[in-house]
């Protein structure tokens, strides 16, 4: 009938000792909603609950508040971010090779999870925004030590002859010559064409590597 509104069962409780399931599912929740919403300013706490099916107290036993739920949020991107360069990167034995290959893998994430790539790197707003260092400073935590750990692999077999006091500046080099490319081909699909976006990473990665002296 029309106007009717349609009863929602309870949500069952989790068992005594497994509130981890109940965060874990928050924080999909919160996921998902990002991705549909575009930004986390369009999520509202309420949503959140609403999607997992329990009040906000629940949520507040987890998460201090919003900015402490998508803190974790961007946490866990950036580790799944992480976790999938170093899956296809991890077998490459050549350490400039394995440089190399870093930038198609880190676009290959970008293409294959747009709405997660967007949120981590091209949102004006994620948490603690105002800090310059903040891309960076996540990235830590999941695949810009890898990157930085490559390029020291590559200066120590003399395959990237830089200073040892360059191989930070070094990452963030080939980190943003890359997000850069991403960051473009997600917003204007055929900005690279006729190219296309791997062969114009690995023309531009290739003539900054090479302006440092790269040798394979």
């Amino acid at each position: 009938m029309a106007g009717k509104k349609t009863l929602t069962a309870p949500r069952q409780r989790h068992p005594r000792g497994e509130g981890a399931l109940l965060r874990d599912e928050l924080l999909d929740a919160a996921v998902a909603l990002l991705h549909e919403k575009g930004h986390e300013d369009r999520v509202s706490i309420n949503a959140v609950v609403a999607r997992v099916g329990v009040t906000p107290p629940a949520l507040y036993t987890h998460f201090a508040d919003k900015a402490d739920l998508f803190r974790e949020v961007h946490a866990r991107g950036m580790a799944d971010f992480g976790q999938f360069i170093e899956e296809r990167v991890g077998k490459i034995r050549s350490p400039m090779k394995q440089l190399r290959a870093r930038g198609l893998a880190y676009l290959e994430y970008a293409f294959a999870h747009p709405d997660s790539y967007r949120s981590l790197f091209m949102s004006p707003c994620s948490p603690d925004a105002t800090a310059p260092d903040l891309p960076i400073r996540m990235l830590g935590n999941a695949c810009f030590s890898g990157l930085l750990r490559n390029v020291e692999r590559c200066q120590r077999d003399g395959s990237l002859p830089i200073a040892t006091k360059d191989i930070d500046r070094t990452a963030r080099g080939l980190w943003a010559i890359v997000h850069g490319c991403a960051s473009i081909a997600l917003a204007m699909p055929s900005g690279f064409d006729p190219y296309g976006a791997n062969e114009m990473v690995k023309h531009v990665t290739d003539g900054f590597l090479t302006g440092l002296g790269a040798r394979e």
